[in-house]
């Protein structure tokens, strides 16, 4: 009789019948009795696994080596899911749930398994195409791909272990955006931004361009990768971190934040237009930050339209502070002074203008005057002192301004005349306010309103900024350099290509010839051969202006703006032979 053997001591091995064996029985009963006796504990106890861990439960599948990830609930699994969905630009949505019904073993409760997105859902093969020989633009999104990943949750712990085969078998990142989802929760902010008013093809624009904008998740680190990329595109005017040390002789608050930009292009604008006219304003709700203002110096082009030529961002609206920008666009920019320098009723802008331009004329904007004059009384209870102050501001003759002055003193409270006097009627106040000091400008000089600032301004917040001021610093940096100077930039070039129509002078001149056919032979009357003439008013018949075609002038009120007028054009018509220097 032959017999097989396995030890756990020796190695498993095949005993083979001898002949000696077969032909002697009684030997091999013996050799039957002793295994029965000494070593019968022995046979087939060689172990082919470890009794102690079931398969399928928690050590088991640690011991396998193929759960190499772990999470402590299912909303880190989730959050984990997302972080290598946005890594890879791919989807991992959730294909089943696969629940233990085995009723012999609850070593584990479910599996949760997730494959890539592109892989087939069911429907028809990929293969069986309708129309084989068709070309498509984009490749199908359908494919099999093998990245899965199974989540398993057990019994008797909260951890979660998983298996991830993370091989796909198409490309990943942005190449493959194409064939992703929108996750839920970008939906929901669209939603709420575009019911917030945003307008749709800026919404995705927003999102591409916060990875350029904020340029660190720190917003003052951010600011500071912003100011080295404004010194390489030479558009630093200055700057200074509430950390930093005050500049030396500056006067700014030790933890004063300073932030002052022009661009090459915008010192270019400020040469060419700069020496007529300039505005200064500052505009609030720019940024998240309580108290940061945005300073805005802006010119008036050929167009009669403002374009800004530098910008300050700063913590305060200190004196000391508007000063440290204007000294900065002084120096950036010596050569150009402006005639007249238009600001609010700012005192610390008023003082700052006043001492480092000496050279121009400071002007208040008569909007910004006249809410001022009518927080002292109720205009309708006084409404015909109400009108007498609007006309009294736009008053150009000396002798009737204070005219109307003694007549306003009969007819307003003795409150509002005290206040009138002791702010505005000094003379040095005088100037920057009346009309008797706004004479003799030229066309591209005129603005009695500040109103290119503050149109920047609805501009800014309406518009680039989108009515929303919970924005970051950097942000705005952004704003001002690639969204607001680019507009203005492309309404410059299509002025100088002719698509916006003539400037203002040449508009002027076309109403002036208009306006010289209307006014009669006999309305012009030669006082010297071929070199004055006097022309009578077409608004004033009993006056009359003379022209001087020998020095090119006429004594009109209209001739400074170009300098031309209808009634030197109507003297040339009439007398065309006379030889115009």
């Amino acid at each position: 009789m032959s017999q097989f053997v396995f030890s756990a001591f020796d190695p498993p091995s095949l005993v083979m019948p001898t002949p000696s064996a077969a032909l002697n029985s009684q030997n091999s009963h013996d050799a039957t009795h002793a295994l029965s006796n000494g070593r019968s504990a022995e046979i087939f106890k060689f172990q082919t696994g470890n009794p102690t861990v079931k398969y399928g439960s928690y050590e088991a599948d640690v011991a396998s080596g193929q759960y190499t990830l772990c999470w402590g609930t299912v909303a880190e699994l989730e959050e984990w899911i997302k972080a290598e969905e946005r890594k890879l630009c791919v989807n991992l949505p959730l294909k089943e749930v696969v629940r233990n019904k085995n009723k012999q073993n609850h070593e584990w409760i479910q599996k949760r398994v997730y494959t890539c997105g592109r892989m087939p859902t069911g429907g028809k093969k990929i293969d069986d195409k309708k129309f084989p020989d068709q070309q498509r633009r984009i490749e199908t999104k359908r494919l099999y791909c093998p990245c899965r990943l199974v989540a398993k949750q057990y019994p008797h712990t909260t951890i979660i272990l998983g298996r991830y085969e993370a091989d796909h078998s198409h490309p990943t990142g942005p190449r493959n955006l194409i064939y992703t989802c929108i996750p839920d929760e970008a939906r929901v902010l669209i939603k709420h931004l575009l019911r917030d008013g945003m307008q749709p093809h800026l919404v995705l624009s927003q999102k591409i361009e916060a990875e350029s904008i904020r340029l660190n998740q720190h917003d003052g680190l951010s600011i500071l990768e912003w100011v080295e990329h404004l010194k390489t595109i030479d558009a630093l005017l200055f700057f200074k971190a509430s950390c930093d040390l005050s500049p030396p002789d500056s006067c700014l608050d030790a933890d004063t934040f300073v932030l002052g930009i022009q661009t090459p292009y915008q010192k270019k604008c400020f040469r060419v237009w700069g020496h007529d006219y300039a505005g200064i304003d500052a505009t609030h709700n720019t940024t998240v930050y309580y108290g940061a203002l945005l300073f805005t110096i802006v010119v008036r082009d050929r167009h009669g339209h403002g374009f800004p030529v530098a910008w300050m961002l700063s913590s305060n609206g200190k004196a000391d502070t508007i000063r440290y920008f204007l000294v900065h666009l002084r120096k950036q920019n010596p050569d150009v002074i402006p005639r007249r320098f238009m600001s609010d009723m700012d005192t610390a802008q008023l003082r700052t203008l006043a001492k480092l331009y000496l050279e121009t004329l400071i002007l208040l904007c008569w909007w910004h005057v006249l809410h001022a004059w009518q927080q002292h009384f109720n205009i309708h209870a006084y409404e015909e002192l109400w009108k007498k102050l609007e006309g009294w501001i736009c008053i150009t003759d000396k002798t009737k301004f204070w005219d109307c002055w003694e007549e306003i003193k009969m007819i307003a409270p003795v409150s509002v005349v005290l206040y009138l006097e002791s702010n505005y009627l000094d003379e040095k106040t005088l100037r920057m306010w009346s009309a008797i000091y706004r004479q003799d400008r030229s066309i591209f000089e005129i603005s009695d309103t500040n109103m290119l600032v503050e149109a920047w301004h609805h501009l800014l917040k309406s518009f680039h900024v989108g009515g929303k001021q919970n924005r970051r610093a950097d942000a705005l940096i952004h704003i001002l350099l690639n969204v607001a100077l680019p507009h203005f930039i492309a309404r410059h070039r299509a002025q100088q290509f002719g698509f916006e129509g003539p400037d203002l002078a040449l508009r002027a001149r076309n109403d002036i010839h208009i306006m010289a056919v209307q006014i009669k032979d006999d309305q012009i009357l030669e006082v010297e051969s071929d070199t004055t003439f006097l022309v009578h008013s077409q608004s004033t018949p009993d006056k009359s202006y003379t022209v001087n075609l020998e020095h090119y002038t006429c004594t009109c009120p209209s001739f400074p703006l170009i300098p031309f007028c209808k009634h030197i054009c109507a003297v040339e018509l009439k007398f065309p032979d006379v030889v115009v220097p």
